[in-house]
């Protein structure tokens, strides 16, 4: 049990020891024995919260701790290599979903994780061998289901993918992640309608999930269905303010509406939030001449250039030719 768990359990035991040791210890030299008692214990207890303390300096040690109470609990250990991989060290958290195996090679989560980890590296084939082992353990492992069902999608098998991805929705229908893959899986078929209710709930499942929301939104622009679009881009933007790639499609689509106005003010938000994004100052750049500005266009234009985006040259020739011309 978790430290500050025990605090409000163990009053009760602390007003017991504060008022009933000294009615118990009734003899000469009561004061200093419970003075000098009481100094050893706080002593100790000093001692102990130094190093307990030393446990949650860093996540480092913090991962060592939670090992060494439980090096024998799998699940711990799945966890940690998590970490490891994602603080790049790779090789180490493989090796500890290795060791697990060589003690106990029936641990479903163990061949999940080790698939995640060669997936990483572009070791499919094994990846995919380490999924099938941890599905033919756990059959209900759904997001064994999920991995594997992306690698069948990356090899192009997407009826394959499908089925992997649809037993993860009908094991756990209440996780987004599922329905999000069944709709990216059924959109590569071209079943556009059938896509879009399935990114719909992927949202509605998890409404912080502004990538299912934003391919719906891609999708019903595809579609002809402007209006629909922007109002799912809006609602993206919305939930997501600090990310970059909402406005850039809204502004997108509120300029091929003729938005002109609140299309700059979009695509102005998404440069601020991703100042080296060559497509976002694009975008603005065509904004912009659309509404007649060519110098501020031109200028937008050559950032996209700098930032590696490669504009059309007969857009970037009539920018030069309309910002330099007389009266401009």
């Amino acid at each position: 049990m978790a430290d500050r768990y025990t605090y409000i359990p163990l009053v009760g035991l602390f007003i017991i020891i504060a008022w009933g040791v000294p009615d118990l210890l009734r003899v000469r030299f009561r004061k200093t024995i419970l003075a000098t008692g009481a100094a050893g214990i706080m002593a100790c207890l000093m001692v102990c919260a130094w190093a307990q303390v030393g446990c949650w300096r860093d996540m480092d040690a913090l991962m060592q701790r939670v090992y060494d109470c439980a090096p024998e609990n799998y699940g711990v250990r799945c966890w940690i290599a998590s970490y490891l991989d994602k603080q790049g060290k790779w090789d180490v958290a493989y090796a500890l979903l290795s060791r697990s195996l060589e003690n106990r090679a029936g641990l479903a989560g163990v061949h999940n994780g080790l698939g995640c980890l060669l997936s990483e590296k572009g070791r499919v084939e094994e990846a995919a061998v380490h999924f099938r082992k941890a599905l033919k353990l756990k059959p209900n492992l759904v997001t064994a289901h999920n991995n594997l069902g992306t690698i069948y999608m990356n090899w192009g098998h997407v009826e394959d993918a499908l089925r992997q991805y649809r037993e993860a929705a009908r094991i756990d229908p209440y996780k987004a992640e599922p329905h999000f893959n069944i709709a990216s899986a059924l959109a590569s078929l071209g079943q556009t309608e059938e896509a879009l209710s399935e990114y719909d709930r992927a949202a509605q499942l998890d409404p912080q999930r502004v990538d299912a929301i934003c391919k719906a939104g891609i999708m019903l622009l595809q579609l002809g269905r402007n209006d629909d679009a922007i109002a799912r881009f809006r609602a993206a933007a919305e939930t997501a303010p600090e990310s970059p790639g909402p406005p850039f499609l809204l502004g997108n689509a509120l300029c091929r509406r003729g938005q002109t106005d609140e299309a700059i003010e979009q695509l102005r938000k998404a440069v601020a939030l991703k100042k080296d994004w060559g497509p976002a100052h694009y975008s603005l750049a065509v904004a912009l001449s659309a509404k007649g500005d060519y110098a501020e266009a031109l200028r937008e234009a050559r950032i996209a250039q700098r930032c590696g985006y490669a504009p059309d040259p007969k857009f970037l020739k009539t920018l030069t030719e309309e910002s330099t011309r007389p009266g401009r």
